[in-house]
């Protein structure tokens, strides 16, 4: 069965512990995950970056953070290991768009900024990203997103407690 195919009618039938519903809405989202995840790549694209998303969110996170950040920092933001991060500024390095500066208190550390050419291409690539969220959102209203974000947002904190020890939290509480 493709990802975008529906649920079996039988599925409750078969397993009468799942809720249909449930089931359908993690499958409509892992749907709708792929497409966003698609329709990133080809904003990107369109934007005239043919990096990976990783990288291009290395930038994002450096354009946002008006100057330098430490590398240990990024990677914390990021969620990725030092390891990966290394290779990935490697790269992005060897392009040109972002330089680092030794730490002079501990030279084992480094902070990692956007060189020109880096803020010239996020210059362009940050508005096509705003662009993009605009349009996935079309038609919504201002209550609609609230509603969607709090809503998503209590969906993710379960997926990121389920099968886990953490006690779940309502947000914001």
């Amino acid at each position: 069965m493709s990802n975008d195919a529906r649920m079996p009618d039988d599925y409750p039938s078969r397993y009468p512990a799942a809720d249909a519903e449930s089931l359908e809405i993690n499958r409509l989202l892992r749907a709708t995950n792929a497409s966003v995840a698609e329709a990133f790549r080809r904003c990107l694209v369109a934007a005239d970056f043919w990096g990976t998303t990783t990288r291009y969110h290395v930038l994002r996170n450096l354009e946002f953070a008006d100057g330098e950040l430490p590398q240990s920092e990024l990677s914390r933001i990021m969620d990725v290991t030092s390891g990966n991060l290394s290779r990935l500024l490697d790269g992005l390095e060897a392009d040109g768009l972002i330089a680092r500066r030794a730490n002079p208190q501990d030279r084992r550390f480094s902070f990692i900024m956007l060189t020109p050419a880096g803020q010239e291409l996020c210059a362009g690539l940050m508005p096509a990203v705003g662009a993009l969220a605009n349009q996935m959102l079309e038609g919504f209203s201002s209550e609609e997103k609230a509603t969607f974000l709090n809503l998503l947002a209590r969906f993710k904190l379960n997926a990121d407690t389920v099968y886990t020890k953490t006690p779940q939290q309502t947000p914001g509480a």
